[in-house]
Formats: C-alpha cells, structure tokens, sequence
C-alpha cells in the first residue's frame, strides 16, 4: 500500500510572499519471492518493507517584478526512515535453521 498528502500555504504580503509545502508519503510492502522457480514450498524468501518520507520547505520572496533586486530565502528539512525484514526459508538443507530472518532499519 502507498499512499501521500501534501498541505500547501501561501501568504503575500505588501513587501513580499510566504510559502510553506508539508508533505507526507509511506509505502508498506510486502512479498514473496520464489528462490528455486519450483512449485515446492522451501526457497522462498518473504520481505517486509515500511518506508515514510515527511518533507517540510518555507520560502521568503520579494513580489515586485520590476524591482531591480529580487530576493528569497527558504529552508528546506527531510526526514526518511525505513525498517526491512527479510525472511529465507532454508527447509530443504539439513542441520540448518528452516527460517533465517534479517533485519534492518535506516533513520
């Protein structure tokens, strides 16, 4: 599933224009490969991702486009985490665990 919003404000003024975007996205995967391209069920690694991106911008301009000097300032903040687990099933080997699982995350 995939899914976003955004929220956008903007404000002019006499002497200049605000501007602010927010924005939001999150994705949550999940799937199941099939390792051995065989209709037996071992082999096969199953994988879980939770992704979600938040953004944030504010900007500063002038309004005047006959002005000789046009001027802007803004800032600009990202922040992305993501969490991962992989599971791969291992059944068909002897002495071996049937489900190894790996995971990670990413802020």
């Amino acid at each position: 599933m995939f899914w976003g919003a955004n929220v956008r404000y903007t404000k002019d003024f006499s002497w200049g224009r605000f501007w602010t975007l927010s924005a939001f996205e999150t994705v949550d995967e999940h799937e199941l490969t099939n390792q051995t391209n065989s209709v037996a069920s071992y082999g096969n690694m199953f994988r879980n991702n939770q992704t979600n991106v938040f953004s944030q911008e504010v900007k500063l301009e002038s309004l005047n486009p006959h002005a000789k000097f046009h001027w802007e300032m803004g800032m600009y903040y990202s922040r992305s985490r993501m969490a991962q687990n992989f599971w791969y099933d291992s059944s068909d080997r002897p002495n071996t665990t049937p489900l190894n699982e790996t995971s990670y995350r990413q802020n």
